[in-house]
């Protein structure tokens, strides 16, 4: 019980007495009536009250005072605490051992009364709440069998997660967690199938994971973030081993059977018209992280197909999320906890970009103008017989055919007349020569 807006105490607080305590007193009374068994009550080793408060309190069993805190010397039916307690301290639970007060109990019905204690009446906050504890041990297993002796660091087998705290006089200290991430779970853990959308009239949805490595993984703590709500159990699979987490596991059985691998029965249902899916590992690394639709394979949405992976040992873990990856299972109602051998429905082949190709000079017509050079010897008439030899371009147009090409044909030019040499063409030598033969 206790009062506080908004602060430390709200969350822990059951019944308000607010209207009763703040600006009118600072103690309240709670009677809390128990019954103890003979045969107990003749067990009892170990008795121990657990509270928490702010900022005071005196506790009576059966009308004996058996533990206090922050207490004037002669409480009254409406005194203040002695002295404030810290928030942070209030909320954690203290531990007062009641073990001599065992003959106080008595079998059949008891009475644990508390006078819970403000600093003030007008105090902000007020916070108390206790606990009765009797246990016994017996000599033949005071030691859990689980127990484990500290003696240095511990190697953890699976992925785990520590709670601790320390008891400091009479006081615990607050609770540290830490989780621990043991084995290749990303590297190894893959999903492998899902049924997203069975038949109606079933709720046989699962999906599959795979230990596609060499070693074998434990699961305890790996989750589904998305898609589904699951969180694995203390859970291995070995090398090439599968496992499927269910909807329903009644449904599932009732469908597939009894003796597939099972982890356990997740929250949620997979959406009909596709989903993201998300698993991560302990400490919540990304494992997988992809979605798949419902247009990919039309055999998989009502049609009690369920969603294959075709190659679970891809390393790019971005292929999930392509409709390439994966195929209608070979059968109806998918493989659960089996490797899907096929035959499957042959893949839609992938659309590849249509590539117009761009006309080269060798397919489209040209005009192309040649120039063959001519030799061309001119004289005049003056006293002095001159001869000048011009080279002078004749331009020949060829067009290459439109149609089926043709062979080429290749003219050999004739020799120019004044081409005394025979070597094709018209130099300074034939000139000589031609000179000589002008005298």
């Amino acid at each position: 019980m206790g009062y506080h807006d908004t602060g430390t105490f709200y969350p822990t607080i059951a019944t308000n007495v607010d209207a009763e305590m703040r600006g009118v007193n600072a103690s309240t009374y709670i009677r809390v009536p128990f019954t103890v068994g003979a045969t107990d009550l003749s067990n009892f080793q170990f008795l121990n009250l657990k509270t928490r408060y702010d900022a005071g309190f005196v506790a009576y069993l059966n009308g004996q005072k058996v533990a206090e805190a922050a207490v004037p010397a002669t409480p009254e039916w409406n005194s203040n605490a002695s002295e404030e307690r810290q928030d942070d301290k209030a909320i954690l639970y203290r531990h007062h051992d009641l073990t001599t007060s065992i003959g106080s109990l008595v079998a059949g019905n008891n009475l644990l009364a508390i006078q819970g204690l403000n600093s003030a009446s007008d105090d902000e906050d007020f916070l108390l709440s206790a606990e009765l504890v009797a246990w016994d041990i017996h000599p033949d297993d005071e030691i859990s069998p689980n127990a484990m002796e500290y003696s240095g660091p511990s190697n953890l087998t699976e992925s785990s997660q520590v709670l601790a705290r320390v008891l400091d006089v009479e006081e615990w200290s607050p609770l540290e967690k830490a989780t621990f991430a043991v084995g290749p779970v990303t590297e190894s853990l893959r999903i492998t199938e899902v049924h997203y959308h069975p038949l109606s009239a079933t709720d046989a949805e699962f999906i599959e994971v795979k230990n596609i490595g060499s070693e074998k993984i434990e699961l305890n703590l790996v989750r589904f973030s998305n898609g589904i709500d699951f969180t694995f159990p203390s859970f291995s699979l070995a090398p090439g081993e599968l496992a499927v987490v269910v909807a329903d596991l009644a449904i599932f059985e009732s469908v597939y059977g009894m003796g597939i691998n099972v982890a356990g029965e997740y929250e949620g249902r997979l959406a009909n018209n596709g989903e993201r899916i998300r698993l991560e590992d302990a400490l919540g690394a990304t494992v997988l992280d992809f979605e798949f639709s419902d247009n990919w394979h039309p055999s998989t949405d009502g049609g009690n197909r369920s969603l294959t992976l075709l190659d679970p040992t891809n390393p790019d873990t971005a292929r999930w999320n392509l409709k390439s990856s994966w195929v209608p299972s070979s059968v109806e109602g998918g493989t659960p906890g089996e490797d899907d051998l096929g035959p499957f429905e042959t893949p839609t082949p992938t659309e590849t970009p249509t590539v117009t190709p761009t006309p080269t000079p060798s397919d489209t017509p040209t005009a192309t103008v040649t120039s063959t050079p001519t030799a061309t010897v001119t004289s005049t008439s003056t006293p002095t017989s001159t001869w000048t030899l011009t080279n002078t371009p004749t331009e020949t147009e060829t067009e290459t055919p439109t149609e089926t090409p043709t062979e080429t044909q290749t003219e050999t030019p004739s020799i120019p007349p004044y081409d005394r040499t025979g070597e094709g063409f018209v130099n300074a030598l034939d000139l000589l020569v031609i000179l000589g033969e002008k005298g």
